[in-house]
């Protein structure tokens, strides 16, 4: 499936007559069609685990995903410890330990993507998540062995963007994408605002993505750098 652009579906009402209102409200849905914006509220309203078995589905469906965490460890990565925190702290009404504890096991068994070989996934994060107190000292050093646990599977590219990587383009958000937009046909973009959650789903947006996450990798530490670096900071414990 391929989405008509907002330009094409205007000259398509022009060039067939369409009143100018009618040409208005095609463009206006052509728009949101490639892009739907949630407030994040009713975004959740289902429930975090909810959220979270939607997920799992898309990447279950799709051949290829990239992840970039600018502050956090990669959902696909985290432990029990720190998936908690990270719902913790998260926006909206505070999560009872029965919802909190439902949320942790669906992103928990997101992780089981990781062991289907046939899929290509590519997470990156900076080392401004290695340097965040947000769990005991020696959970995370659980987190870090984990990454690096994840870093060492076949079919996975981890890489972090080091404070001392000469940046090659601006870091804006946090973004997944879901799908190969060359080969999965809805290969989508999920991203996050504080009162919003974004799904742009047009092929040459999600491309664009793409190509900014090169970007983004662009001098990052892979394989046995990152493996080096993470056990540093590890033996380290610079945590509060």
């Amino acid at each position: 499936m391929t989405l008509a652009k907002p330009d094409e579906v205007d000259e398509w009402a022009r060039l067939l007559h369409a009143a100018p209102e009618l040409r208005s409200r095609l463009t206006e849905l052509a728009r949101r069609q490639g892009v739907e914006l949630t407030e994040w509220k009713r975004r959740v309203a289902p429930g975090r685990r909810k959220v979270q078995e939607e997920i799992r589905a898309l990447e279950a469906a799709a051949s290829a995903i990239w992840v970039f965490a600018p502050q956090v460890v990669p959902g696909l990565a985290q432990t029990g410890a720190y998936a908690a925190v990270m719902f913790r702290l998260g926006q909206g009404q505070a999560l009872s330990p029965e919802e909190l504890a439902g949320a942790v096991q669906a992103r928990l068994a997101r992780q089981a993507v990781l062991g289907d070989r046939a899929k290509r996934l590519k997470l990156l994060f900076t080392e401004s998540a290695l340097r965040r107190s947000l769990l005991p000292a020696s959970a995370m050093r659980d987190q870090l062995q984990r990454m690096v646990e994840v870093a060492r599977l076949p079919n996975v590219e981890m890489g972090m963007v080091a404070f001392s990587t000469r940046e090659r383009t601006h870091i804006y958000h946090g973004f997944s994408i879901i799908g190969d937009p060359d080969v999965d046909r809805a290969a989508l973009v999920l991203a996050e605002t504080v009162t919003s959650s974004l799904r742009v789903r047009d092929p040459d947006e999600v491309r664009q993505y793409v190509e900014h996450y090169r970007r983004l990798a662009e001098g990052a530490l892979f394989g046995d750098e990152l493996v080096a670096f993470l056990q540093e900071i590890s033996a380290r414990s610079p945590w509060s």
